[in-house]
């Protein structure tokens, strides 16, 4: 039995350990090394000339033979775009990253049409490294990650606001998930209405998150937006954080309270939520501070807890996915 792999293998790491390891359940492994002049086209860092990428991947796979105590027919061949030879080969499977398994099904669209036989995919997790981005030679090579995904640096959060309670809010979130963090707040536009209802909301915290991100070399872009949610029997208050990463965004909500009607009353005065809760508490800037829920639970809450929650449940899919959590489910 075959199977083939491929990609560029720069810089060598436990995310291809997997890949590899997965390889071993088949007699002959064939390994896609992509060209130079192909790498140049998909990699934004320096890469390892062929020759050299090629020697450490052969080093690299006989060390996982030799620790499995295995012997397999290893052949790696060079290749110069998204497919390579995948198309024509006589191979039996195909193994990928769960992240590229769609290159895959499209090799097999492509085998159809020429009426091949389809490769059977096997897709490997993603490695993830502590902290719940995956592991990639492009990290590695900025010293943020080691080979197998300890953190090198502090984590860092772009957070798409100078409002204190956001703050305050993500970095004590961010201390029961990491060891060392730091937050950087930056005044970027929601490009929302000014009180969010709905999905709005959700859309105006991703795009704080997005801008914050670009706009720094940070780990994560943060985005908080408090938006009205209609539930039947009033407008319930729920703070949306966002998450982004430079590739995906993860969303969570904190707890939602239901707003009095006189508030709702006044909203109608106002442009936002925050100016009618000022000029019924009498505080100026209220959700700068402690917030309407602060006020309106006579103390026992805050909107720095608020954000915090939305925080947390915003990681909850990076790190269940991290940790492998799906497989109790």
């Amino acid at each position: 039995m075959k199977c083939i792999l491929g990609g560029t293998f720069n810089i060598l790491h436990i995310g291809h350990e997997r890949l590899l390891k997965a390889a071993l359940a088949f007699d002959e492994i064939t390994i896609g090394l992509t060209s130079d002049s192909y790498a140049r086209q998909t990699k934004a860092y320096p890469f390892v000339p062929y020759s050299g990428r090629a020697l450490n991947l052969e080093n690299f796979v006989k060390n996982i033979l030799k620790k499995s105590k295995t012997k397999r027919k290893l052949e790696i061949v060079e290749i110069g775009d998204k497919y390579g030879f995948a198309p024509q080969t006589d191979a039996d499977a195909i193994i990928v990253s769960s992240e590229t398994e769609s290159a895959a099904e499209e090799i097999n669209r492509i085998r159809k049409s020429n009426r091949r036989k389809p490769l059977r995919i096997i897709s490997v997790p993603l490695a993830y490294a502590e902290d719940f981005i995956k592991i990639s030679a492009k990290r590695i090579h900025e010293k943020r990650i080691d080979l197998k995904g300890k953190r090198l640096k502090p984590v860092i959060f772009a957070l798409g606001s100078a409002n204190p309670s956001k703050k305050q809010g993500l970095a004590q979130g961010a201390k029961k998930i990491f060891k060392n963090s730091s937050v950087r707040t930056l005044k970027v536009q929601s490009r929302i209405r000014e009180q969010p209802f709905e999905q709005e909301t959700l859309k105006g915290a991703e795009n704080r998150a997005k801008s914050a991100y670009s706009a720094t070399n940070a780990d994560f872009g943060i985005g908080f937006e408090s938006g009205l949610f209609n539930f039947g029997d009033g407008l319930y208050d729920i703070a949306i954080c966002a998450v982004f990463d430079g590739e995906r965004t993860t969303f969570g909500t904190s707890m939602g309270f239901q707003m009095p009607k006189l508030a709702i009353e006044l909203l109608n005065q106002h442009k936002d939520l925050g100016a009618a809760m000022s000029e019924l508490t009498g505080i100026d800037k209220i959700g700068y501070k402690k917030g309407a829920i602060h006020y309106l639970s006579n103390g026992v809450l805050t909107r720095q807890q608020m954000n915090e929650q939305a925080f947390l449940c915003a990681m909850i899919p990076r790190i269940s996915e991290a940790k492998n959590l799906f497989r109790y489910f």
